[in-house]
């Protein structure tokens, strides 16, 4: 039982998820930002995250390979892609990787942040690239 209002635990926690926070179907930077860090996730709530998470992946692979085939293609010239660029696509990688290992453990908060920051790289890679 909640000690300040008399309801179960449970229904407070649907109450919260239904109420304040948005759909998962949204940006990543939305995902669970109002939802207190100790409540567990809803199983609807982890397979949104996971679907939000293909979606980026998809995205950044589609960035991630047009910015190899540029390189490769400036590589071939004796020249290198820029630095941020590179960078970006190591923090790309890192951070992706670091959301997938967030939802295994249902932990949609550090999940969404690690999304977030990766959804900013990819559209610096895309950005990068004229889209």
């Amino acid at each position: 039982m909640a000690a300040s209002t008399g309801r179960p635990i449970r229904e407070l926690f649907l109450r919260l998820t239904t109420t304040t926070r948005p759909a998962l179907q949204a940006q990543p930077a939305q995902l669970s930002r109002r939802l207190p860090k100790r409540l567990p996730d809803l199983p609807q709530e982890v397979r949104r995250a996971r679907d939000c998470l293909s979606n980026l992946v998809a995205r950044s692979e589609a960035a991630s390979a047009g910015v190899a085939s540029i390189r490769s293609e400036q590589q071939r010239q004796g020249l290198d892609i820029r630095g941020d660029i590179l960078a970006a696509m190591n923090r790309l990688s890192n951070n992706l990787r670091e959301a997938q290992a967030a939802i295994a453990q249902n932990d949609l908060q550090a999940a969404d942040e690690y999304m977030e920051r990766a959804d900013k790289d990819t559209a610096t890679l895309e950005k990068f690239l004229g889209r």
